[in-house]
């Protein structure tokens, strides 16, 4: 998805243009939470929920990078997830993946 204004996710909300690089949290009526972000000039959009225990990943609402300001970190044990794939890469859900969001839904 390669979007040139702004997304709209199925009814739950819009979404102004992200710049490369640029991550943000999106709130959806239905309770839900995602990460979106936009890595070599496409959006990503994962649901904000850790595969290891089912919880939010960001520490402080829309707070999901890591310091190397690249990888998608969870706040409560520290996985570390590729943002283009959501493959968690370290940590103690090593091998799973965030699961991705389809605008849609």
């Amino acid at each position: 998805m390669d979007p040139s204004g702004p997304v709209l996710l199925g009814t739950h909300a819009l979404l102004d243009p992200l710049q490369e690089g640029g991550c943000r949290r999106i709130d959806l009526d239905d309770g839900r939470s995602l990460v979106a972000l936009r890595r070599q000039g496409e959006l990503r959009l994962f649901l904000n929920r850790c595969p290891h225990r089912g919880i939010e990943l960001d520490w402080v609402p829309g707070g999901f990078l890591a310091v190397d300001g690249h990888h998608l970190q969870c706040a409560t044990h520290g996985a570390l997830f590729d943002p283009l794939t959501g493959l968690c890469i370290s940590g103690p859900c090593t091998g799973d993946a965030l699961e991705t969001f389809d605008p849609a839904q």
